[in-house]
């Protein structure tokens, strides 16, 4: 009788397990350390990481880090309407980007279609933020 208690004991941490890896993977917003995969006129096809965070004391602007591998110093702010993200400006002043694009509802995917210019240089590029 032991070992039925012992098995139907670690058949039920096996479910909870399980149950607790299955939510890992579930965003509720934009925030987190996205790849993307991005092609352009002037530099091609590239990949590389951002990261995205709210801003600290603006609650509808969010801000992304590392767009255009410009450097994780370089900020550039965006708003969500609905799934829709608009750029809005940079704190860099070699880099100044503008565009559009939509989050999935389920955060997994961003599509951003933007501009950039920088040191006199104009490029367009359309990017794919995943992440798993």
């Amino acid at each position: 009788m032991s070992g039925l208690k012992t098995s139907i004991l670690l058949f039920f941490c096996l479910l909870l397990f399980l149950k607790c890896n299955d939510n890992k993977n579930e965003y509720n917003s934009v925030n987190g350390v996205w790849q993307v995969s991005q092609s352009s006129e002037r530099t091609g096809y590239r990949r590389y990481n951002v990261s995205i965070n709210n801003h600290p004391y603006i609650d509808d602007i969010y801000i992304i880090y590392n767009l255009y591998q410009s450097g994780d110093m370089t900020e550039t702010y965006f708003t969500i309407d609905g799934q829709n993200i608009t750029l809005d400006y940079t704190s860099n002043i070699i880099y100044r980007f503008e565009g559009t694009g939509f989050a999935d509802v389920d955060y997994k995917t961003i599509n951003l279609n933007f501009s950039v210019v920088y040191n006199g240089f104009e490029d367009h590029v359309e990017a794919l933020f995943t992440r798993e």
